[in-house]
């Protein structure tokens, strides 16, 4: 039975939301798949926007939450505003100081997809940069003296019509991290504003006798990235591994350009 998370209208976005319950142990931790443009937490939220905790917290009483047994919802991984993906709360403060002793100690396994303009003759590498994060600026950079370390794993999986669909992993997940290190290995991340600048395609940039509008809109609302799994050990000794779909607009957006791995990610 698929479960959900309901939030009223006005309070994540204009009107009503539903978020998929991925998987959950009660009382424990649950997963949430975010869309983009919605904050996990205060941190990656402007000021006076709520953000997915805070609504969590005002609503402890409703009915769909009694099954998780939520005490005090934690956000345990990082995630940006802008990309859509998992997201792993916990149910309360103990819970959240195990998970986050994991993830600290890199027991947490995170897996992207991401997709980029132009191709990359290298189809897998290694990269190991470390970064530092300028608040102010609201953006990365690469510091081997003050940067903390950060590493992560790059797979193409296919190019297609001038594009790429890459995974990325890593076990250790910092803000703007795969972003940063897309950016520093040569690949443009589709709807990257901060680093690479590349916008979102439109379907007139590659279909043939396509009749252009002059209010096109591009093929999906934020920036290409997707946070597609989280796997670790729990305190029960129990392998978790949660996959998260690329949604509806993302995956519209790779049959657009033709790539034929959409029903197999």
């Amino acid at each position: 039975m698929e479960r959900f998370i309901g939030f009223s209208p006005d309070t994540l976005t204009q009107n009503a939301l539903r978020l998929r319950i991925s998987f959950f142990k009660t009382g424990r931790y649950f997963f949430v798949e975010k869309p983009c443009n919605i904050s996990l937490e205060a941190s990656t939220a402007a000021e006076g926007e709520s953000n997915i905790v805070a609504e969590l917290k005002k609503n402890l009483g409703k009915n769909e939450l009694q099954i998780f047994g939520i005490k005090t919802p934690y956000a345990v991984n990082f995630i940006d505003k802008d990309v859509s993906g998992l997201c792993l709360i916990s149910c309360g403060k103990e819970e959240a100081t195990y998970l986050r002793n994991l993830n600290g100690s890199e027991l947490i396994d995170y897996e992207f997809l991401f997709l980029s303009k132009g191709d990359k003759e290298e189809k897998s590498f290694f990269i190991d940069l470390p970064m530092l994060f300028d608040k102010e600026k609201n953006r990365a950079i690469v510091s081997h003296r003050y940067g903390k370390k950060c590493s992560a794993n790059f797979e193409c999986l296919e190019s297609c019509a001038g594009f790429s669909l890459w995974k990325v992993k890593t076990k250790f997940l910092r803000q703007h991290q795969v972003r940063l290190h897309a950016f520093e290995s040569g690949l443009r991340i589709v709807g990257d504003a901060i680093y690479a600048e590349e916008p979102l395609p439109r379907l007139s940039e590659f279909k043939k006798r396509y009749k252009k509008f002059d209010d096109e809109k591009p093929l999906y609302d934020s920036i290409a990235l997707h946070l597609a799994s989280i796997s670790f050990k729990d305190s029960d000794g129990e392998n978790i591994f949660v996959k998260s779909d690329l949604g509806k607009k993302f995956k519209t957006m790779l049959s657009k350009l033709s790539f034929k791995c959409v029903d197999e990610i």
